[in-house]
């Protein structure tokens, strides 16, 4: 199994999702937040390093050591910080960014400018969802 070092940017629902899967592959976590008490209850139940700051402060990015990450991922609710933050983390030396961007309009033209951003991947799991349930309501 291949061991990588990732750096999360929000404890939320879809970060802690992400957690708990990545930890299954034993994976090295960081996690950035700006909720001191969610992330120290995060780092404490799943032992995953903890940052509390913003991910848009590139003395933050470089404490989590995101220039020595292999992936990482942006994943806070606000689409605008996501997007700022990836592009931040590519250019400090992330080896691979995503960013989870929900906004219709934004993701719409995400896909276009994703390459500009330096952002390897553009996600919307709301919209993942609805292409999932689709498949099943039309292949049951």
């Amino acid at each position: 199994m291949f061991y990588m070092n990732i750096v999360i940017l929000g404890a939320g629902r879809i970060g802690v999702s992400l957690i708990r899967e990545l930890l299954q592959e034993n994976h090295d976590i960081t996690v950035i937040d700006v909720d001191a008490e969610r992330l120290n209850y995060v780092a404490n139940k799943y032992d995953v390093k903890g940052l509390v700051g913003k991910g848009v402060s590139r003395e933050n990015m470089l404490s989590a050591e995101v220039d020595k990450a292999d992936f990482f991922i942006a994943c806070t609710s606000q689409d605008e910080v996501n997007v700022i933050c990836a592009l931040l983390a590519k250019k400090i030396g992330a080896k691979k960014t995503i960013a989870r961007v929900r906004d219709p309009e934004y993701y719409k033209e995400m896909k276009i400018m994703k390459d500009d951003f330096y952002i390897d991947l553009v996600f919307n799991p709301e919209y993942r969802t609805a292409k999932e349930i689709s498949k099943v309501l039309k292949f049951p």
